[in-house]
């Protein structure tokens, strides 16, 4: 059931359905923790970070995006989905303005997307890093 509830949670933000997603996240969250599986709890806990970002919540998106850093970082459990974090985390700082920091980590994010060799993501990431950088010059002009 968790695991249908995280998806309703993904799916209900990407439709707007902002309350809908915070809703059903976190009873999946609640049921992750309960039963221990940790692997799911990251992936929603990084969905509802989304939805939070999405509804410009960005107090609790950075906390839970840093929380989330912080496990991918340290945690061997969670560290293949460090590049994930990075180049999300960096979008969240991104829709805050804050160009420079996003760019730090989205082309954290690219050193380990290189090193995985996933052209798809990289594509995606080299597109990142060139919105950054031309947000920061613009802001320079």
């Amino acid at each position: 059931m968790a695991k249908t509830y995280g998806l309703i949670g993904l799916y209900s933000r990407i439709v707007n359905k902002i309350e809908d997603s915070k809703k059903y996240l976190s009873l999946a969250i609640e049921m992750n923790i309960q039963s221990g599986n940790h692997k799911s709890l990251f992936v929603n806990e990084l969905r509802l970070a989304h939805t939070y970002q999405w509804e410009t919540n960005y107090h609790k998106s950075n906390k839970l995006f840093k929380k989330l850093k912080e496990q991918s970082e340290s945690d061997t459990e969670h560290s293949n989905y460090l590049d994930s974090v990075y180049q999300h985390y960096g979008k969240n700082l991104f829709d805050q303005s804050e160009y420079q920091l996003a760019l730090k980590y989205v082309k954290k994010a690219l050193r380990i997307r290189v090193e995985k060799g996933n052209k798809e993501l990289i594509d995606s990431t080299e597109y990142a890093i060139n919105i950054c950088n031309e947000k920061i010059k613009q802001i320079k002009e």
